[in-house]
């Protein structure tokens, strides 16, 4: 989850070193509330998506049209790990 958040802050616009960190500190953090927690799919996208969005608007001051067209994507991959968790094949 943490590459996720990553990979997903490079592409976002305005970005800098500072907010990649954040990213990578952020998505570990959600990575390992969801693990601990057992969510699945729809939960671990919500969660995800819902901190990515803060994490853009408090890195950002706002949130451009870009963001949206990034955060499709970024919300399948979530729910394809909340998935692969459900599943037990991240175990």
């Amino acid at each position: 989850m943490a590459a996720l958040f990553a990979a997903t802050d490079g592409f976002c616009p305005h970005g800098g070193f500072p907010s990649f960190l954040a990213a990578l500190g952020g998505g570990a953090l959600v990575g390992w509330i969801a693990h601990r927690l057992g969510l699945e799919r729809f939960a671990t996208c919500f969660l995800g998506l819902a901190s990515m969005a803060a994490l853009q608007w408090a890195s950002r001051g706002g949130l451009t049209a870009l963001h949206f067209f990034v955060f499709f994507p970024f919300a399948s991959a979530c729910a394809y790990l909340g998935y692969l968790r459900e599943e037990g094949g991240q175990e």
